[in-house]
């Protein structure tokens, strides 16, 4: 199951999220990648709009890992699509110090419904056809979205928010979609940005509104004496969809403690304790609003 594991790195950021404040020093990132090899955990997902990740993950010795990345949203007013495209995958690569991406993704999907789309789609997969880039594919948060691009674009993969409270995406339809046409599946936020992790007196006043939901979610886990990270981490890899599952961490100690709860993973996890309410479970709506 290791082999599906992609560390994330949004959280190598400083001020991250509505939780994360500190990022990660080069230091403690070293002993992360140290770690990852000794596990033949190989891939690592990231974004260009990550702040100082690239350089970060550039200065520690990732040549031998598979890199995965985001295109950012397009600027308004681009007049070189195809320039714009080799600056940021180039500009990227070169911070990175590797030789090629193994996948690229579209983190604003929404870009490709544009009249642009088509030059911007194309001008990626021209460097795929190059060898810089092995895969394309797209970050989204609902299958609509998925939906819409697919009807126009040949994607590699597709990378879906999937944790104990965020369900909404039909994953039987998205599956059977993936398998026809031999898309990979790649599930972000198991652990919804850290949220599903803390005590309530560790949870923002933002999400007050949601304590009935998040007390039954405590409760659960008291009740059958689970830790709330083993139970998000069963649930995540009981859904057999997954081709990768990116962890989000910052330290090591984190990874370890996802790494001993993969390893005795079990199919016990609450059934039926999920919410629809886009306050709560999509990370765009919450204060100081980041992408994943």
């Amino acid at each position: 199951m290791l082999s599906k594991i992609s560390i994330g790195t949004a959280n190598f950021q400083k001020k991250y999220g509505i939780l994360n404040k500190s990022g990660i020093d080069d230091y403690e990132l070293r002993k992360i990648i140290s770690s990852l090899k000794r596990k033949k955990i190989k891939d690592i997902d990231t974004a260009i709009s990550y702040k100082n990740v690239d350089n970060l993950l550039g200065r520690s010795k990732i040549k031998n890992l598979k890199i995965y990345s985001k295109i950012p949203k397009l600027p308004k007013n681009c007049k070189n699509i195809k320039k714009w495209v080799n600056d940021q995958v180039s500009k990227s690569k070169n911070k990175l110090n590797i030789k090629k991406f193994e996948g690229f993704y579209f983190h604003n999907p929404s870009d490709l419904l544009l009249k642009q789309g088509a030059e911007l789609y194309e001008n990626l997969e021209r460097l795929k056809k190059k060898g810089i880039v092995n895969k394309i594919g797209i970050s989204v948060y609902e299958f609509s979205m998925y939906e819409k691009i697919n009807k126009d674009f040949k994607m590699d993969m597709v990378q879906i928010p999937l944790n104990i409270l965020d369900r909404r995406i039909n994953l039987k339809k998205i599956s059977k979609i993936a398998k026809k046409q031999k898309v990979e599946i790649h599930v972000r936020s198991i652990f919804l940005q850290g949220i599903l992790l803390k005590e309530k007196n560790q949870i923002p006043s933002y999400f007050s509104k949601w304590n009935k939901i998040l007390s039954k979610w405590n409760k659960w886990c008291l009740e059958n004496k689970l830790s709330k990270l083993q139970a998000c981490v069963n649930f995540v890899f009981d859904n057999k969809i997954a081709d990768k599952i990116i962890i989000g961490i910052k330290n090591i100690k984190e990874f370890e403690e996802i790494i001993k709860c993969i390893e005795k993973k079990s199919k016990k996890y609450p059934k039926n304790l999920f919410s629809k309410d886009l306050g709560l479970i999509d990370p765009r709506r919450w204060p100081n609003a980041q992408k994943n």
